[in-house]
């Protein structure tokens, strides 16, 4: 199926159960993606304050680690650790 990825299930999983605000950051999702709202990795990196890392992506490995040391961190992918 076009367009599915294990992420995206978590995300829908995650929003459907009240798990709080969600702010999903996809950098590959088109500008038409409308099922939730998709946020610039910047501003996500800004306000939230859990961080679950669910793809590999390389805007994601050139993070400043300045950036995460007061985040709670779930690293699925082992790309800050």
């Amino acid at each position: 199926m076009k367009g599915w990825s294990p992420a995206l299930d978590i995300t829908r999983n995650l929003i459907a159960c009240g798990a709080g605000e969600i702010m999903a950051c996809e950098p590959n999702i088109g500008k038409d993606f409308s099922e939730f709202p998709v946020y610039d990795f910047d501003e996500v990196l800004q306000k939230a304050d859990i961080l679950l890392v669910l793809v590999d992506h390389d805007e994601f490995k050139d993070v400043d680690q300045e950036a995460l040391k007061e985040k709670v961190i779930i690293d699925t992918r082992g790309i800050w650790r």
